[in-house]
């Protein structure tokens, strides 16, 4: 079975990423321009990995909820989700935000991350 190449390269770019030790959480977007109607990857680090404490991140473009096509995640918290590009053409900012809950006291933290990107006709 051949994967698709934007999945591939996402996961070099989450292995890579993933392998430096992050101070706080990062987003990056594969691409700094993008058409609409095209998928975006991007790329975030510093967030917890999937465990039972910590919620998927959640992924918004200007504060709107993003179309999530896709999500790899790795065991140190690097996450790749790609996202379908609706937006009209101009500058926007991608944020992703993860929330988890401590196990001894309940309390809920919430590491968020930005990122800007371009979209052309």
């Amino acid at each position: 079975m051949r994967r698709p190449l934007p999945l591939v390269f996402g996961a070099a770019l989450l292995a890579l990423a993933s392998s430096t030790p992050a101070l706080s959480a990062r987003l990056a977007p594969a691409v700094t321009a993008v058409q609409r109607g095209a998928t975006l990857l991007l790329v975030g680090t510093g967030f917890a990995p999937p465990i039972e404490f910590c919620r998927s991140p959640v992924v918004r473009i200007d504060g709107r909820p993003a179309a999530v096509t896709g999500r790899l995640a790795d065991d140190n918290g690097g996450w790749a989700i790609r996202v379908r590009i609706t937006q009209a053409p101009g500058r926007h900012v991608a944020t992703m935000a993860q929330t988890c809950t401590s196990g001894n006291t309940g309390q809920a933290r919430t590491t968020t991350a930005r990122a800007g990107f371009r979209v052309f006709r």
